[in-house]
């Protein structure tokens, strides 16, 4: 997606030395780093599938075990979900911005299942941080917008309904939208890092003229004699 800063007047075409327009990577460039990125949403569902086998969970199989903890079809369930997304972002045929919003999905519900497993751990909440700064790379503003909204949403709505499946503390238990507010504030200022250094990045090609990536080896060597 581009955005056009002129739009909101001219007391803001500074921003555009900073700020990437969005969606204007080459189509190889873009494709090269998506399937890094589809290939860690597919790396998350299997890795939070195998939690439950891996850590001696129960394997009862019952209707209710897929949604109580403890339970292996439990950690098989929050890994398809994962896996669901990822499948979605697979298909070519439905653009770029709607495979990078699946695949932010995944990435983002990812973050959440890893922080519901460990029992709400601060540790863990660092895997949004990462995840978030993994789909700068793509430059698409809807996604990377979607996922910082799911972050805010999830530590909000979650919280609220289940403060001990996002927190760990007395102090986020007692206020889960103060602490989601105060983690989005930290989530913003890491996004905006990564948005400005990608920004300048795309400047600086675009006035070198350079493709970002787009080095091709090349396909045969002559070395020149030697007069």
């Amino acid at each position: 997606m581009n955005v056009d800063l002129r739009f909101w007047g001219p007391g803001t075409t500074w921003l555009t030395a900073v700020l990437p327009s969005g969606g204007s990577l080459p189509e190889d460039v873009w494709r090269r780093r998506y399937s890094f990125l589809l290939g860690l949403t597919w790396f998350h569902a299997g890795i939070i599938a195998l939690v439950g086998p891996v850590l001696g969970y129960s394997w009862e199989m019952s209707p209710v075990a897929p949604f109580r903890d403890g339970f292996v079809l439990h950690t098989i369930l929050e890994g398809g979900v994962v896996g669901f997304f990822a499948a979605l972002g697979s298909f070519k045929r439905v653009g770029r911005t709607f495979q990078a919003t699946a695949i932010a999905m995944g990435l983002m519900t990812a973050s959440a299942v890893l922080v519901h497993l460990s029992g709400g751990y601060i540790e863990f909440h660092f895997h949004f941080f990462v995840m978030l700064t993994f789909l700068a790379l793509l430059q698409d503003w809807i996604p990377y917008t979607l996922a910082i909204l799911y972050v805010v949403l999830h530590h909000g709505i979650m919280g609220a309904l289940w403060p001990e499946e996002v927190f760990n503390h007395a102090a986020a238990i007692n206020a889960p939208w103060t602490w989601a507010g105060i983690h989005a504030f930290f989530i913003l200022c890491s996004c905006a890092g990564s948005i400005i250094a990608c920004g300048l990045t795309n400047n600086r090609w675009t006035r070198l003229n350079i493709r970002p990536l787009s080095w091709k080896r090349p396909t045969s060597f002559k070395p020149t004699s030697r007069r």
